[in-house]
């Protein structure tokens, strides 16, 4: 409450304003002799202009002024109050770094704490836009030793994209599990280019590897333009970082535009994808041992842009042996994985038995 008080007393002793602070009840915690009122007081019900004030933190309060005698004093004094409630709700708490406003918003921990970077930081300039890098250690990283790796992350995050430099970045905690992300700003050249952002996440996760020898991860959220969205766009990164282990992606560097069918896949219901599967393998047949072997032939098959003699390499077979499975899993299912059509149908059903759990997932990895 000191602080806000504090700021609250310069704000209209500033501005020459006559405006008291009271707490949630209506008693007066602060006010200048002029309103007639003294600390203690209940703020009249007739004569004052009041709003709800809610600074942060759990803190309620209200501010209230004298309305005056006539309509255009009232209107004047409950518009000061609002732009007074604006200036206190967005300042930057004296003594409290950008950063820890940062990790804030990216958790949610200190309400309004994207306002107030809107405020600290630069303008928006036409054509540029918000993006947030997430970067993790795979595996649990719990006690000291996940405390050492996320700072040593942290450390190469902010020496690659420095504060200076308008960027920011913080240690933020989502569960038992903890992050770090850089917001970075990029130009925007179309709807789909994201290699700006992509760049910069493959800078941070190749240097972070390098430096910490960590197994380290980064996704890179989608585009947004107001720094109040940055808690909702932690939560989708920290999203595609699951859908990331969920399906198995090799891929180190995950951006959002680039998960489309994942995210699609995760968020139809059981039932659906279910249902998805009959259709194309029928029956339950996917989950027997007996298919697990033809599955895992196709799954690397269709990695391999349905190239027979690229696939037998990959798994150390002969090409004929591919060619065989491929066949027989024809014949067992009624698709035929080199057109384009049925390698579709069979590669998302595939990417659906990943993300279930469902069949040897080992047996059947996805990029």
């Amino acid at each position: 409450m000191d602080r806000f008080l504090s700021e609250f007393k310069r704000i209209t002793e500033e501005a020459g304003f006559r405006a008291g602070i009271a707490d949630k009840t209506g008693t007066v915690l602060y006010c200048p002799e002029e309103t007639g009122l003294s600390q203690g007081d209940a703020i009249p019900a007739e004569g004052f202009a009041e709003i709800d004030l809610e600074p942060g933190q759990g803190e309620e309060y209200i501010i209230f002024a004298p309305r005056g005698t006539d309509t255009y004093s009232s209107d004047t004094a409950l518009s000061a109050l609002k732009l007074l409630r604006t200036c206190l709700t967005t300042a930057r708490p004296e003594g409290i770094s950008v950063s820890v406003i940062f990790a804030g918003a990216l958790e949610g921990s200190i309400p309004n704490a994207g306002k107030q970077l809107e405020h600290i930081l630069p303008e928006l300039e036409s054509g540029t836009e918000y993006r947030l890098l997430t970067a993790c250690c795979t595996g649990e990283d719990s006690g000291d030793t996940g405390k050492d790796q996320l700072k040593q992350i942290g450390e190469v995050a902010a020496e690659l994209f420095p504060e200076d430099h308008g960027y920011i970045t913080a240690v933020f905690k989502n569960g038992a599990k903890g992050y770090v992300s850089t917001l970075i700003r990029t130009p925007v050249k179309s709807e789909e280019d994201v290699s700006p952002a992509e760049d910069y996440a493959m800078q941070l996760l190749d240097t972070a590897i390098a430096e910490t020898m960590l197994d380290v991860r980064v996704a890179v959220s989608g585009g947004f333009t107001y720094p109040e969205r940055i808690g909702k766009m932690a939560l989708q990164t920290l999203e595609m970082l699951r859908l990331g282990e969920k399906f198995g992606i090799r891929n180190r560097c995950l951006v959002y535009e680039k998960l489309g069918l994942e995210r699609l896949i995760s968020s139809a219901s059981e039932e659906d994808r279910l249902e998805y599967l009959r259709s194309v393998l029928g029956g339950q047949q996917w989950t027997d041992k007996s298919m697990q072997e033809l599955l895992n032939t196709v799954s690397v098959f269709l990695q391999c842009n349905q190239n027979s003699s690229i696939t037998a390499k990959r798994m150390y077979v002969h090409r004929n042996t591919v060619n065989n499975r491929i066949e027989k899993f024809g014949k067992l299912t009624g698709l035929d994985c080199t057109s384009f059509t049925d390698g579709v149908r069979v590669r998302i059903a595939l990417l659906i038995i990943r993300y279930m759990g469902q069949g040897d997932a080992e047996d059947a990895p996805v990029d």
